[in-house]
């Protein structure tokens, strides 16, 4: 709420002194020149937040017309943290914090606000629809905080999901079909948008999303790819990795890399890989390297043979080599890797033909980097492939959708946050769709937007909100 601060009482004039004020021409006269004024009321947007534990919220201080107003920012009460620029992060746990703005010309214009921060319920809701059905597409979120979806085989047209009014905005369309494309995040609220397939083949041109617009990266890729990975690295640069070169399906995957620089928008080839892969994951450690664990090396059925990968490698930008490193238990591809909060990396699921009865993997491995090794970690509640992982703000991952057994469907209605620390989980469902290939991305909020998919048939245009 705006704080106003009113005029203090004149003090009382003795009669002679008021006398000679009065001669001077002088005595009280409202809104005369060099009169003290009320300061102009100064406003916090929002006035109010409710946010995830660990999430974040972005204050700004307006005046009276909404504009902004260049003000410094402190936490009254409560142990979150803010910076100068307005943006408070939460503490993992839940409580209630007060904010204050004070104008940086003027300290005595101020406005508080309140942030409610809360623990995740683990209740999926529904959430507003795209305008197109997608799956095989890309969601990512944006230094904005806005989340930018595109891609699928449905519609060039791309879309942004606007968190503060919780609805989805049409936006510029791609050049070309894209369908296992990626979309990375590039600083200044941009993303690089790279491979996929389109109905012409395999595009080797790449885009650039900002300022609301699509443009086209002047030099084309190294490799056409899809179902590839792509990882943003320390530097600002984008490493993809692997992946299917050409469209069809008995196809083998490459062991080419590259690098992409948006100084120069330029293409750089890398690597290359110790073995080719797709279905893989890709997770950038906090010492800059990145970790590229399982998938296979072709999507063939028939015409030759397919190996399946429970190998790992890490990649050195600053070498621009990838190195072996320790082995999973079991071959995975189609599995979900997230990057804990102590530099370790938890990967769980995917399809495997080392089980016996199922290639439906259920169990849960860790990656330690300091000694390259890979533990197990414990079991899912479900079985599940072409999911997504998701670390949440209390440390705990989300584990959503899939292919999975016993549902009667391809996919699961189900999600489960999954606790590295004890190896347990807790199970939530949705109330309207099962889904796999879909999208899951954080908001800053904490809460994980599902998006699309499918149920095993077509795409889906629906969005539900894990909180």
């Amino acid at each position: 709420m705006p704080t106003f601060f009113a005029l203090r009482a004149p003090a009382l004039i003795a009669p002679s002194l008021l006398g000679l004020l009065l001669a001077c021409g002088g005595g009280a006269s409202t809104g005369a020149p060099g009169s003290p004024s009320a300061p102009a009321p100064l406003a916090l947007n929002p006035p109010e937040a409710r946010i995830k534990v660990g999430g974040e919220v972005r204050f700004q201080a307006r005046d009276a017309s909404g504009a902004p107003v260049a003000a410094t920012y402190s936490v009254l009460s409560g142990d979150g943290a803010i910076d100068g620029e307005g943006r408070l992060k939460a503490p993992g746990r839940p409580g209630v914090h007060r904010i204050r703005a004070q104008a940086a010309a003027d300290p005595a214009r101020s406005a508080e606000a309140t942030v409610r921060v809360e623990a995740y319920t683990g209740s999926v809701a529904a959430a507003p629809a795209l305008a197109v059905p997608r799956s095989g597409h890309a969601a990512t979120l944006l230094d904005t905080g806005e989340v930018l979806v595109l891609g699928g085989w449905a519609s060039t047209l791309s879309e942004r999901f606007d968190p503060r009014t919780g609805t989805f905005l049409d936006g510029p369309r791609l050049d070309v079909l894209r369908a296992d494309a990626t979309a990375t995040a590039l600083p200044g609220g941009r993303a690089l948008v790279a491979g996929g397939e389109g109905a012409a083949g395999l595009p080797r041109t790449a885009l650039v999303f900002g300022e609301g617009a699509f443009a086209p990266v002047p030099q084309a890729m190294d490799t056409p790819r899809r179902r590839h990975s792509a990882t943003a690295l320390l530097d600002g640069r984008v490493l993809l990795a692997g992946g299917l070169p050409v469209r069809g399906a008995e196809v083998e995957a490459t062991d080419r890399a590259e690098l992409f620089d948006p100084a120069t928008l330029a293409f750089q080839p890398t690597g290359p890989m110790t073995a080719a892969r797709t279905g893989h994951t890709a997770t950038r450690l906090p010492d800059g390297r990145v970790l590229e664990a399982g998938g296979r090396d072709s999507t063939c059925e028939i015409s030759c043979p397919t190996r399946f990968w429970a190998s790992a490698e890490l990649f050195d930008p600053r070498t621009g080599t990838f190195t072996p490193t320790g082995s999973m238990a079991i071959t995975r591809h189609g599995h979900a890797a997230t990057l804990l909060p102590d530099g370790r990396v938890l990967v769980a699921g995917g399809l495997s033909p080392d089980l016996q009865g199922t290639d439906l993997a259920d169990s849960v491995e860790i990656y330690d980097p300091a000694t390259g090794r890979f533990t197990p970690a414990g079991r899912m509640l479900k079985p599940r492939a072409e999911h997504q992982a998701t670390l949440l703000g209390d440390g705990t991952v989300l584990l959503s959708g899939g292919r999975t057994e016993g549902e009667g469907s391809l996919a699961t209605a189900t999600s489960e946050a999954f606790d590295p620390a004890t190896g347990a989980s807790r199970l939530a469902a949705s109330p309207r769709t099962t889904r796999y290939r879909h999208a899951a991305v954080r908001l800053e909020s904490g809460e994980v937007l599902l998006v699309g998919g499918s149920e095993g048939g077509g795409p889906l245009a629906s969005v539900e909100r894990y909180q």
